[in-house]
C-alpha cells in the first residue's frame, strides 16, 4: 500500500530537484578557464603547475558531466514507469541500468522516446502537423541522448576511478624533443591492475557545457510534464518540442 508521506516526499522531491546545480559547476569551471589569470592569479601562466591545474579544472567538467548523464538516464527511467513515488527507483537503479539504457537508446522506437518525455502516444495524436512536431522533437531527442551515451560510455571508466578511491594520476609527459602536456591516468578495470588508460582531455570545455545547458532544458521539462501528468492528474498538461527553430 502506498503511503500518503512517500506521496508527499516525492512530490517535494520533483518540485525542487537539484539537477540544475550541475550545469552551474561546469558554468563556474567554463569561466575559471577563461579567466585563469584574474580568478588565479597567484598561479602564472608559465608556471610549470599551470597546465596541471587546467588539466584538473578539465577532469572535474568531465565527470561532472558523466553524473550529469547518470542523473539524465535515471530520472528518465524513474519518470517512464508513471509512478507518484518515482523516488523509490532512483533509489534502487543500478549502474547496469544506465550503461544499457544508453547502449540501446539508438535502437529504440519513437515510442519509447516519447514515453521518456511525457509525450502522449503519438499514433493517439489527431493533429497531423502537432503529431510531426512531436514525431520530430523525438527525433532530435533521440539522437542528442545517443550523443550523451557516447560521452558517458566513453569516460564512465574515468568517473568510476573519480569516485572510487580517486584513482587518477595528472602528470606531465612528452619527450625531449616535444613540448610536455598533461595526461591523466587511471586503471580502468579490477581485472587488470598492470594496464591503464591515459588520455589528454585539453583545454576546450565548450561540448561539454553545451550537453549540461542541453540536460538541463530536457529534465526541467520532463519533470514539468511529471508533475502535471501523474503527481497532480491534470486533466490537461504542457510539454516542450525539442529541436525546433
Amino acid at each position: 500500500m502506498v503511503k500518503k508521506g512517500e506521496v508527499g516526499l516525492a512530490h517535494v522531491l520533483s518540485m525542487y530537484q537539484s539537477y540544475p546545480w550541475l550545469l552551474f559547476k561546469v558554468e563556474i569551471l567554463k569561466k575559471s578557464l577563461e579567466n585563469f589569470d584574474s580568478w588565479l592569479p597567484e598561479i602564472e601562466v608559465d608556471n610549470k603547475d599551470s597546465s596541471l591545474i587546467h588539466e584538473m579544472i578539465k577532469l572535474e567538467t568531465v565527470v561532472t558531466t558523466v553524473h550529469y548523464a547518470e542523473v539524465l538516464a535515471a530520472n528518465l527511467l524513474a519518470f517512464r514507469k508513471g509512478r507518484k513515488r518515482f523516488h523509490k527507483a532512483l533509489l534502487s537503479y543500478k549502474g547496469d541500468a544506465i550503461f544499457s539504457f544508453y547502449a540501446q537508446i539508438k535502437h529504440r522506437p519513437l515510442s519509447y522516446i516519447a514515453k521518456l518525455l511525457g509525450y502522449p502516444a503519438l499514433f493517439q495524436i489527431r493533429s497531423p502537423k502537432e503529431r510531426a512536431i512531436l514525431r520530430n522533437s523525438c527525433k532530435y531527442v533521440k539522437k542528442r541522448l545517443f550523443e550523451i551515451g557516447k560521452y558517458h560510455l566513453m569516460f564512465n571508466s574515468l568517473y568510476n576511478a573519480y569516485k572510487h578511491g580517486f584513482r587518477i594520476g595528472v602528470f606531465e609527459t612528452g619527450t625531449p624533443e616535444e613540448k610536455l602536456y598533461p595526461v591523466i591516468l587511471w586503471p580502468p578495470e579490477r581485472e587488470k591492475l598492470a594496464q591503464a588508460t591515459i588520455v589528454r582531455l585539453g583545454l576546450d570545455v565548450k561540448p561539454e557545457h553545451e550537453m549540461c545547458q542541453f540536460m538541463t532544458s530536457l529534465l526541467g521539462s520532463v519533470t514539468e510534464t511529471f508533475i502535471q501528468r501523474v503527481m497532480k492528474r491534470e486533466a490537461s498538461f504542457t510539454a516542450t518540442a525539442f529541436g525546433q527553430d
